[in-house]
């Protein structure tokens, strides 16, 4: 199972004299939390680099703020143009309150052929709210351990289907990944869930190769769909880390799902990124909508 790895009063040195430590770290527990080491742009590149979680320049993204998010949301009519406030949020079915979220649980660029192993973050510019922008983590090796077994024989040669991607620009397509995929690290069997449940109101990030799935139906999938959506969403799989100024997080992006907590604004939450997939290329167009869409009859949130 997943686990947040606290670590304080590291140095740029201590990481580089035993990188191979921090390494396991996120490969084994999947996040490296570093509370407060202040690195600069340059530093953050060494430490990345000294773990083997970077691909180069071209895998740095500097001064993430989500102004897109943002500007979606502000121009959006089914939200009244506000975004999320910080608070609890319940989901039907589940008995215990979540964190209201910025951005609902997803799994990095997993419509690209080549998809995200690890990604550090590096928040060097945090004004928000205490408790808010938090970045939260779902373990998707724990999700397909507890898939109910009459699903699980049918979706070991499950694939996606090869189809233009709803939320991204034409010409966009879907990678036609295994649903089930095992561990780029890992040794022996490892397999991950990689996918993103969604509610059969809203434009899937994906859509199932329906010739795949063996006994399966078109309903099954949605059942599935449903029940990795209310998995995310249920506190009892969530792990978050609630930011300062100065925090680095590297994590296992090919096995976490992640969200972020609402409450923060424009500008009050700003990071520096380095996504590591293997040294492949990194381009990400922007989203097809210019404005967030909260599907009738939803409760808003993230």
């Amino acid at each position: 199972m997943v686990k947040i790895v606290e670590l304080k009063d590291i140095t740029k040195e201590r990481i580089l004299e035993d990188d191979m430590t921090f390494r396991s770290v996120v490969l084994v527990d999947g996040v490296l939390g570093l509370r407060g080491i202040n690195l600069s742009p340059d530093d953050f590149h060494q430490v990345m680099k000294a773990m083997h979680f970077s691909d180069g320049v071209h895998s740095y993204r500097p001064n993430e703020n989500f102004e897109v998010r943002f500007n979606q949301m502000i121009n959006s009519e089914t939200t009244g143009g506000k975004v999320p406030e910080a608070g609890d949020f319940y989901y039907p079915g589940i008995d215990k309150p979540t964190r209201q979220t910025f951005m609902f649980w997803y799994m990095d660029d997993l419509d690209k052929e080549h998809t995200l192993r690890t990604c550090g973050i590096n928040m060097h510019t945090f004004t928000a709210p205490p408790g808010t922008g938090a970045i939260g983590f779902v373990d998707m090796h724990e999700a397909w351990r507890d898939l109910p077994k009459k699903w699980k024989n049918h979706l070991r040669d499950a694939h996606k289907l090869e189809a233009q991607v709803s939320f991204l620009p034409d010409g966009n397509i879907q990678y036609p990944h295994p649903i089930v995929r095992r561990h780029w690290w890992h040794i022996g069997d490892h397999p991950i869930l990689q996918m993103q449940g969604f509610n059969d109101d809203c434009d899937p990030p994906f859509y199932w190769d329906l010739d795949t799935i063996g006994d399966l139906t078109e309903e099954d999938t949605k059942e599935i769909n449903s029940w990795v959506f209310n998995y995310c969403a249920n506190p009892r799989n969530q792990h978050w880390w609630d930011w300062e100024e100065g925090d680095i997080v590297v994590y296992d992006a090919y096995r976490l799902s992640i969200a972020w907590s609402a409450g923060f604004g424009l500008n009050e939450l700003v990071f520096d990124q380095i996504r590591h997939n293997g040294g492949h290329s990194l381009n990400t167009p922007p989203p097809r909508a210019t404005e967030y869409v909260v599907p009738e009859g939803h409760e808003y949130h993230g």
